[in-house]
């Protein structure tokens, strides 16, 4: 198990078959430092009993001469990693491999021990709203270790696509520093429910090591759980020598899901790294976990599970850094080359320091590969969800590279050589590099236009901040409250803007800064979402409780629309509503999938008496694979208890109306997509869709928004096709067929071994388990109602299709008439109308604003205007029309009366609105036209100030004329 960084105190002790528990004794006082995932053992050296034996480096690890190893066996420990001085026997070369063969001859050798190879599921987990991203190789079977979900075999073998940027397993802050961590990584596990034991797992694993790989056994070292000796003594077994078996307590060796659900101890093997190795030693390849118990509630005790499962993962990049002689993950064959590549693009400077330059290059690199592996399978930057999360990775990497000299894109350029390098094991970068080289160029020069502006915003805020000098050696900070404006208000990330403050001789306050952040998120009534590309909905939670175990239901619904059938569930009660879930064998219902919601109608059921009761089916959802759940109304509850029970006989019946409407748009959705490829190009990636009766949303990868004239001809190219009344086929076959048959589908959904292709010949054919139209003609029209922006670099079209298409455009139609007989020509004639009625439009703004121009700068045109003295200064009132006169054109006439009447305040009025102005041949404090209009407006009732030319104000309320005003000013003076 892969415990947090630091030290703890460690009791620990030798492991031997046989021993009693008498015969362990505890470890001097010692702490184990376990970093960056290797082990370092910092201890007072073993002291031998009576004669004082001085310690030397023992020349075998083997050396039962030596005195180091003597008093290990006294004092009845084996320390985890020995200091550098202690040399490793030689031994001959590990046969090289690159990080492809290894992870081909991994699955192989599973494979020929009667494992099935699966393939990688998603980076996005499917059904999981508890995670953004998949942490590990046991992630996809979540279910089947909790009992949700049958396993695809009893044996699997996968190379699980990772992600570790947040929660429990967020190893982001360490790349750069660490030689052994990544942010995307892959894990390689096989994985046993039910089929075999501990030992046998071991025996794979050790068989694998020693003979697949060749690791020379003098180089390995196991752990195990504090007091497991069926365990060690199993490794002995293997040929383990005793000394090289450790023991620890539950917190590295005892896995656990979380609170509640499966768990178990583990095993861990560990590569001895060699004595010139600086720092940790013994770096840990592959973890056993034995999943024999589980726990029900939190903080309770574990019971054993009755069908014990094994979960084993070994990180690919870690492996190959021992098969190919690295001590860093970053020297490996498919990462190097990327690191050297960057570093010749950027051209960093030589006075970059040398550390500074390889974190930078790790941070690039690293976070280049997971956000590419994001962007092919759909996942596009966003504010919010798995989105923000890849902005992040972009920007950091942007960051980094800014701190080496950077100042433009050049990620795109770098990408080409991440599809050569994971391409062969990855195709979907290849297919989508367009895209995604289109994408890093966006988030690139977002955040370069972010750090000019983050520049110039922060030299602005600091000249107007004092601030405060923190710590004994009185070095400036920029307080957490100026970061947090930069974040809160201009949008700046926190880590550009420390890398500002740095550069400019500043400390960040980071905590103070964190701290308001915190406050900002706990007093947002904003609900924040797990997610941020399409994916299905989530279940309700009822579904959530349902267990498969071995019930799965043959969907016939393809070619029947009403079934008898059985009920083969327990009905399951939708909270304190009139609504139960329920499932029936065979069933006709469509289950919501692929995007298409699900089927809705009846189940019938006759009682003893004869009578036929139907129960209204709302909804039908997928809860586990091969499962369908009808949502059932129930009106009364008496008859669902009476009727609807396990195994009672019903009759099924679809909605025919609600199903065609559902096919038609699902068939539109098809068509769209096709249309899409042909008057874009085939480099549109499909993010997402939702089909609903009669309407669709079709959502796709795009930088840019397609103009009106494409959007026409996808239009016109959809209904070209419904006119055409071409008949659709669908044909089962491998997944591996479909594509070789060149068959489209989603990236983001994870497809069986057989498939069912969809195919309106030679216009579009999509892998879907979706139910469509017979022929195109029956979908009537297609209309697109809008394009919007969902989020950065992600469209969505919405349609209209069928009898809901023929409506709007009727009501189009309808409306056009209606405006050319208010414009007085023909529905033909509209545009034209309008060109020639916004060039007038644009002709009269024109003259306006000249005749404004003309009255501003000539005489006043006021409607009233009357000269008083007040205390001492002269003083002309003018009343101006709200009509002709805007608050910009009234200004310019009060600036022009300053200046042709000094001496004189000039008070411009329009409804309530104040404008003053004034201007003095002698200037002394007195003659201030802020002091002299804020005099008068109280006076008036009103409040204003400005200036020592110009002021403005407002009045209580509009004034009928100037006389009216003067009065109201006189009566506050008596």
């Amino acid at each position: 198990m892969l415990s947090s960084l630091g030290a703890f105190a460690l009791g620990q002790r030798k492991v031997g078959v046989g021993s009693s528990p008498s015969s362990f004794s505890p470890a001097p006082a010692c702490y184990l430092s376990r970093t960056c995932h290797g082990l370092a053992l910092l201890c007072p050296p073993p002291v031998a009993p009576r004669a004082q034996v001085p310690l030397r480096a023992p020349s075998s690890l083997f050396d039962a001469s030596s005195p180091v190893v003597a008093a290990r066996a006294v004092a009845g420990w084996w320390p985890r990693r020995w200091h550098s001085t202690v040399a490793v026997s030689s031994e001959p070369p590990v046969p090289y491999l690159t990080t492809n063969a290894i992870r081909s001859s991994f699955l192989s050798f599973f494979a020929a021990h009667e494992h099935k190879q699966l393939s990688s599921s998603n980076l996005v987990p499917e059904h999981d709203p508890t995670l953004l991203f998949t942490s590990a190789g046991m992630v996809p079977f979540k279910p089947s270790f909790c009992g949700l979900l049958s396993p695809p075999s009893d044996r699997v073998t996968t190379a699980q696509k990772c992600l570790r940027v947040g929660g429990k397993h967020n190893d982001l802050d360490e790349i750069g520093w660490s030689p052994r961590h990544h942010t995307y990584f892959e894990m390689l596990g096989n994985f046993s429910f039910g089929s075999y034991d501990r030992e046998h797992a071991m025996r794979l694993a050790w068989s694998y090591l020693t003979q697949g790989l060749q690791l020379p056994v003098s180089r390995l070292w196991v752990s195990v759980l504090q007091g497991d000796r069926a365990t060690a003594a199993i490794w002995q077994k293997l040929g383990v020598a005793a000394e090289r078996i450790f023991e620890c307590g539950p917190e590295d060796n005892f896995w656990r899901m979380g609170d509640t659900g499966p768990c178990g101890p583990c095993t861990e093997i560990f590569w001895d790294m060699g004595p010139e190795t600086q720092g940790e030693r013994l770096l840990e390849i592959w973890n056993l976990v034995f999943m024999e118990q589980a726990v029900e509630v939190a903080g309770g005790q574990p019971r054993q599970l009755a069908v014990p499962c094994i979960d084993t993962g070994m990180g690919l990049e870690r492996i190959a850094s021992v098969v190919q002689g690295h001590t860093s993950n970053y020297d490996i064959d498919t990462i190097r080359p990327l690191m050297l590549a960057a570093e010749e693009l950027l051209q960093i400077s030589e006075t970059v320091p040398a550390v500074t330059r390889e974190a930078a290059l790790k941070v690039i690199v690293d976070h280049l590969r997971a956000s590419s592996m994001l962007l092919a399978e759909g996942v596009r930057p966003d504010a919010t969800g798995r989105g923000h999360v890849l902005r992040r990775l972009i920007r950091r990497l942007s960051l980094f590279a800014y701190q080496v000299g950077s100042r433009a894109p050049f990620l795109a350029r770098l990408f080409p050589l991440v599809v050569q390098l994971m391409g062969p094991a990855h195709s979907e970068l290849s297919s989508r590099a367009v895209l995604i080289e289109s994408t890093l160029t966006q988030e690139e020069t977002g955040f370069y236009q972010s750090a000019l502006q983050a520049s110039q915003q922060f030299d602005l805020l600091l000249a107007n901040a004092t601030l405060p000098v923190v710590g004994t050696s009185g070095e400036p900070s920029v307080s957490g409250a100026l970061l947090f404006e930069l974040d809160a208000t201009y949008g700046l990330p926190i880590d550009l803007t420390a890398h500002i403050a740095r550069a400019r001789g500043y400390t960040p306050a980071l905590e103070e800064y964190q701290q308001l952040k915190e406050r900002h998120k706990l007093s947002s009534k904003e609900k924040s979402r797990v997610g941020g590309s399409p994916t299905a909905d989530s279940l309700p939670a009822e579904l959530m409780l349902w267990h498969s175990e071995t019930q799965t239901q043959n969907f016939v619904g393809y070619d029947q629309l009403e079934t008898p059938a059985v009920i083969v569930t327990a009905p399951h009660h939708v909270g304190f509503s009139d609504s139960m879930w329920l499932a029936v064998d065979p069933c006709p219902f469509f289950a919501e999938a692929g995007g298409q919601v699900g089927d809705k109608g009846e189940v019938l059921v006759h009682s003893p008496e004869g009578v036929l009761h139907s129960f209204p089916v709302v909804d039908t959802r997928r809860p586990y694979a091969d499962g369908i759940a009808l949502k059932v109304s129930v009106s009364d509850s008496h008859l669902a208890t009476d009727f609807l029970t396990k195994g009672t006989q019903v009759t099924c019946r679809v909605d025919l109306k609600h199903r065609s409407s559902v096919e038609n748009a699902h068939t539109a959705t098809h068509l769209l997509h096709a249309a899409l490829h042909s008057v874009v190009g085939q480099d549109l990636v499909q993010a997402g869709s939702k089909v609903m009766p009669n309407r669709l949303r079709f959502d796709f990868a795009s930088s840019r928004s397609l103009s009106q004239f494409e959007l026409r001809a996808v239009e016109d190219w959809v209904n070209a096709v419904i006119q055409s009344d071409h008949v659709l086929t669908d044909k089962v076959m491998s997944y591996s067929e479909a594509l070789r048959d060149n068959a489209v589908g989603l990236f983001s959904e994870r497809y069986p071994e057989q498939v069912r292709v969809v195919d309106v010949p030679n216009l579009s054919k999509e892998i879907c388990q979706g139910t469509h139209a017979e022929r195109t003609g029956e979908l009537l029209a297609f209309h697109i109602v809008s394009q919007t922006s969902i989020a950065a670099g992600t469209k969505r079209i919405e349609a209209v299709v069928g009898t809901e298409a023929v409506t709007a455009l009727f009501k189009k139609s309808r409306a056009l008439v209606e405006v050319a007989n208010q414009l007085g020509v023909n529905t033909e004639a509209i545009p034209q109308k309008v060109d020639h009625l916004r060039g007038e439009t644009v002709s009269l703004k024109q003259k306006l604003a000249r005749l404004q121009k003309v009255v501003a700068e000539g005489d006043p045109l006021a409607e009233d205007t009357q000269q008083a003295q007040i205390d001492s200064v002269d003083v002309t009132f003018y009343r101006f029309s709200s009509d002709l006169f805007d608050k910009k054109s009234l200004i310019a006439k009060a600036k022009n009366l300053c200046s042709s009447e000094p001496e004189r305040l000039h008070v411009l009025i329009r409804d309530d609105e104040v404008i003053g102005s004034y201007s003095s041949i002698t200037p002394s404090p007195q003659k201030h036209c802020g002091l002299l209009m804020k005099n008068l407006l109280n006076r008036l009732g009103g409040k204003g100030g400005g200036g020592h030319e110009m002021a403005q104000g407002r009045l209580v309320s509009a004034a009928r004329n100037i006389s009216d005003l003067l009065g109201r000013m006189r009566q506050q003076q008596h």
